[in-house]
């Protein structure tokens, strides 16, 4: 990861998405779709738990984590969806962050949703990445199962954006089950 940006396995991932998304013939019509308004749905949340390894370069310390994230299904505005969670890792590395997400219906079953968020990081035994604020950039893809459980694989890397003097960043890949909350 260099100090200036994202790291090659994150942008494969983000281009590839945003590429399959644009040169969808579904694009045109998630485009029409309309945001709906606070009267037209209930409001609910998803909750996602997950195990995700943390720190793709083995060379830096891989640990196994658990998430637990939740989204609103509802936009808080335009088409941005609050989210937050809580990320632990075996070796005792913590990260509970909060922010925005896009939820982008590739079709009845399929979601894609790209996500930033900030939060606190707590190093245990894992990596020291500069700064205690960090910077989490995540894509998420779900596939509904049921009408009440999806089944995701994210990606997302965590940066404190230059703030501290290093920045090594953090990668990691998970993978969760998705349930509404009603």
């Amino acid at each position: 990861m260099t100090r200036t940006g994202w790291s090659p396995l994150l942008r494969l991932v983000v281009g590839a998405a945003l590429l399959g998304w644009l040169s969808s013939p579904l694009q045109p019509a998630l485009h029409a779709q309309s945001v709906p308004s606070a009267s037209d749905t209930p409001e609910h949340w998803e909750f996602r738990a997950a195990i995700s390894w943390l720190e793709l370069d083995p060379r830096k310390g891989s640990s196994i984590g658990s998430e637990f994230s939740f989204v609103r299904d509802r936009p808080l505005f335009w088409r941005l969806q609050p989210l937050g969670g809580v990320v632990v890792s075996t070796i005792g590395q913590g990260f509970a962050y909060g922010g925005l997400g896009l939820t982008l219906a590739m079709n009845e079953r399929i979601e894609i949703r790209p996500s930033v968020a900030a939060g606190y990081y707590s190093r245990g035994a894992g990596p020291e990445l500069g700064s205690r604020l960090e910077f989490r950039s995540a894509l998420s893809i779900e596939a509904a199962l049921t009408r009440n459980l999806a089944l995701s694989m994210f990606v997302y890397h965590l940066s404190n954006g230059g703030l501290g003097v290093r920045n090594p960043g953090l990668e990691a890949l998970g993978l969760g089950l998705t349930v509404p909350l009603r």
